[in-house]
């Protein structure tokens, strides 16, 4: 499903302005330690994929009106898209656990969903790239 997120710059961010491009969506948060795990990860896919029309946006979810997302992606040199309050879509992804990666086809549709820290992660998520880019 589309959705309309806040992004750190307050601009809003659509799934539906990158349609025909590749999409990875990471539902991630700061309270979560698997997902800051799967966090280098996703940077890697991100370097190697932004100039093939992938896009990577991190999805934030927070529990705590204190943490600073943005600033934590900084800090870690994470230069990926971010998303804010993604709280508010987690139930129609049916997001139960976190991470949680999405990768959704030029078609639009989700083409992989990968769930936790795996350590194949980024060699499972690449291979769904791929294949969704008809490589």
């Amino acid at each position: 499903p589309d959705w309309s997120l806040p992004g750190p710059d307050s601009a809003t961010i659509k799934l539906s302005d990158y349609a025909g491009k590749v999409v990875v969506m990471d539902f991630w948060g700061t309270w979560c330690p698997f997902c800051l795990k799967a966090m280098p990860d996703v940077q890697k896919l991100h370097e190697k994929y932004k100039d093939k029309g992938v896009v990577v946006i991190g999805l934030n979810t927070e529990n705590d009106p204190r943490a600073n997302p943005a600033e934590f992606m900084a800090k870690k040199k994470y230069t990926y898209g971010l998303a804010l309050n993604a709280e508010k879509i987690t139930r129609q992804y049916k997001v139960f656990g976190f991470p949680t990666l999405f990768v959704i086809g030029k078609d639009g549709k989700v083409a992989h969903v990968a769930q936790g820290a795996q350590p194949d992660l980024e060699a499972s998520v690449a291979k769904a790239i791929d294949q969704a880019l008809g490589l």
